[in-house]
């Protein structure tokens, strides 16, 4: 964001013009009392972990919830918890935004 900021000023310096302002992505922080992380004795190598971590921030819908939650139980055991916390978290996540991006200003 710093350096974004810095070279549009830098930017207004050379051209004496204030550059157009594009619309970018915000990010909302939204504290829930959920613990939400994959253990690392439930998945204890690292790539794996991030793949998983990937695949749940990627959720758009509970079907693919069940997917993951399926493919998690599969490989490695009922998911505890902190993982089904997860996966709602990103269910909020991408309901959320998906309901108010377009309609109202958020953050």
């Amino acid at each position: 964001m710093y350096m974004q900021l810095l070279n549009e000023v830098m930017e207004e310096i050379k051209t004496g013009e204030k550059p157009e302002e594009e619309k970018t992505d915000m990010e909302c922080l939204i504290e829930l009392k959920i613990d939400a992380y994959i253990p690392e004795d439930y998945i204890p190598s690292v790539p794996q972990r991030i793949s998983i971590y990937r695949k749940i921030a990627s959720i758009d819908n509970t079907s693919d919830a069940k997917d993951i939650l399926n493919e998690l139980s599969d490989r490695y055991g009922n998911p505890p918890e902190t993982v089904n916390g997860l996966i709602t978290v990103s269910l909020i996540r991408h309901g959320f935004f998906s309901i108010f991006t377009s309609s109202l200003p958020i953050c």
